[in-house]
């Protein structure tokens, strides 16, 4: 009996030998592979222009499961202003020439360079000769613009809105200042042929050379039209 069923068992072994030895259907990409890929996508990860970037993962997705095969791993660097504060990185997982998988790595960014801060709360309209601001580390990924190198770059410009302590100072804060402004007083040259006189007026409107603007003159009953000759200088001509 024992030699009738040896023929049977070692059938059995042959069997469960050829099954264990069979090639796997699938294979796992670890996370942190995914995120290194993505990683060396960024435009940058070191000090470049005086800015020092870091970057941290962030929402890591799980290790990939996907099909067994030659495995490439492809990305492309981010489009749009660079560096800002958030940035996500798609990782194509492409086997045997074919992509089988998408992952997105999320990346919080910091880019911190020397740059200036406003030093006290101030109001919208505030001429920049006037501002207090002092040299502080910024960080201009999440910067909403780009930074003001220096103050002389805000010659007859003001803030266009209110700001506080603290934030960085942004060009894009800033607007011209007007050769004529609203309700500001005005010198007013007033011509009737050869005659010039001279009065004061306010404007009622903002201007600059060369635009028409509204004038109540000191004295009138109704606005007339005048035109800007120069900052804070109007003329009539009758």
């Amino acid at each position: 009996m024992k030699a009738a069923h040896f023929p049977i068992a070692l059938g059995l072994v042959c069997c469960m030998g050829v099954a264990h030895a069979a090639a796997p259907t699938e294979q796992t990409i670890p996370a942190r592979r995914l995120v290194e890929v993505a990683r060396a996508a960024l435009p940058a990860t070191a000090s470049v222009a005086g800015i020092k970037i870091t970057t941290r993962a962030i929402g890591v997705p799980p290790d990939a499961i996907v099909p067994a095969g030659a495995v490439d791993l492809r990305t492309e660097a981010p489009v749009g202003r660079w560096p800002r504060s958030r940035v996500a990185i798609p990782v194509e997982v492409w086997v045997n020439n074919k992509v089988v998988r998408t992952e997105s790595i999320w990346f919080a960014v910091k880019a911190q360079r020397n740059g200036f801060v406003y030093a006290q709360d101030t109001p919208a309209g505030t001429a920049a000769a006037k501002l207090k601001m002092q040299s502080h580390e910024i960080d201009v990924a999440d910067a909403s613009g780009a930074p003001v190198e220096s103050p002389d770059q805000l010659a007859n410009e003001r803030l266009k809105r209110g700001v506080h302590a603290g934030w960085p100072v942004l060009k894009s804060d800033f607007e011209a200042i007007p050769d004529v402004d609203r309700n500001a007083r005005v010198i007013v040259h007033v011509r009737y042929g050869d005659i010039r006189l001279q009065a004061v007026a306010t404007a009622l409107q903002a201007g600059d050379v060369g635009d028409q603007v509204a004038v109540m003159v000191e004295g009138a009953q109704s606005p007339v039209q005048a035109r800007v000759e120069a900052k804070g200088v109007v003329d009539i001509a009758r």
